[in-house]
This record gives structure tokens, sequence and C-alpha cells, in this order.
């Protein structure tokens, strides 16, 4: 987590130093559905490369989740960055503590994936972009009962393939000098 923490910061501080590059800011509407807190920030690397990261938050418990979701990859732009469809490839780690039906899930998962998307010009500022893709993910949690002290049932170790990234995003391109 704290290697995955710091991979996270050190992208955005790059990317911070970096002279007339644009970047990007993305906010996920479907992911806002659970995490009051999700935001994207994306590094333009080159004409047809950018590089993300992404955070989706929900300090809170709602409907008994409470979870962190750090994210990051590269994109192909296949006509221009910001511009058009797009492909790429990420990792992503997250830490939970969520109720389904009659249990309650703790732990972690760490995966990779492949997305593909487009991304359409509103205006010279503001995007709309819409992006899927599927990853594979190791998820180890403890089993416990519903209920905050639930009795322990038993630990779960497992490789499933998910969902990697399903999002429709208002983009908003911005410029560091």
């Amino acid at each position: 987590m704290k290697r995955l923490a710091l991979l996270f910061v050190c992208l955005i501080c790059i990317s911070a130093y970096s002279i007339a590059q644009n970047s990007t800011i993305a906010y996920n509407l479907l992911a806002s559905t659970f995490s009051p807190i999700n935001i994207e920030y994306n590094y333009i690397a080159s004409n047809k490369i950018s590089v993300y990261a992404n955070v989706k938050y929900n300090p809170i418990s709602f409907n008994n989740r409470k979870y962190i979701i750090l994210s990051q990859g590269v994109k192909y732009w296949l006509w221009h960055q910001n511009a058009g469809f797009f492909y790429g490839f990420g990792g992503n780690y997250s830490k939970y503590n969520i109720e389904l039906k009659r249990w309650r899930y703790q732990g972690y998962s760490v995966g990779m994936g492949c997305l593909a998307g487009y991304s359409k010009i509103i205006n010279y500022k503001t995007n709309v972009e819409i992006s899927a893709g599927l990853g594979i993910y190791y998820i180890n949690n403890d089993q416990f009962l519903k209920g905050l002290c639930g009795d322990f049932e038993r630990s779960n170790s497992k490789l499933c393939i998910a969902p990697y990234q399903l999002s429709i995003s208002i983009v908003r391109i911005i410029n560091i000098r």
C-alpha cells in the first residue's frame, strides 16, 4: 500500500513540475454513485500518450461500504491526446470493508487490466469521456457474519476476472505553466 501510494504521489508531483504541458482532471459520474470522492489526473506525456492516476474513496459507511481504490496507468490516443478513441493498461490496489447479503468482507485486492474508450470534445477546455475495461485481480479478504463485530468465518484468497474500469467522466483540461 505504501509503495502504491508513493507511486501515486510521484506521478502527480512529476507532472506538476512539467512546463507548458496539458493535463486533465476528470470526475467519474458513474463512480460518484458509490464514491463521494473520485478524481482522475492525466498527464500528457506526448501527442499520443498520457499517464493517469486515479483515486476513489468512500470514507463514510454508505450501505456499509468503506473503501479506497488507487489506480494508475497509461493511455494511447489513436488521433490526438484527449480527443477520439484510446486504449490503455494499468494497475490498481483497493482496500475495503463491505457487507453483501449476510456476510461482511474485509481485505484488499491488487489487479491489472486493459481499457478502451472515447473522448468527445465539448469545448476547448471540457470533454466527456467514456471508457470500459477488463482486468485480472488477486483478492485477499476475511469473511465475517454481517455486522460490525460479526463472528469470523474464514479467510478467502483467489484470482478473478472482473471489470477494470467503467466510467462516464467529465474532463477538464488545464495548463500547467
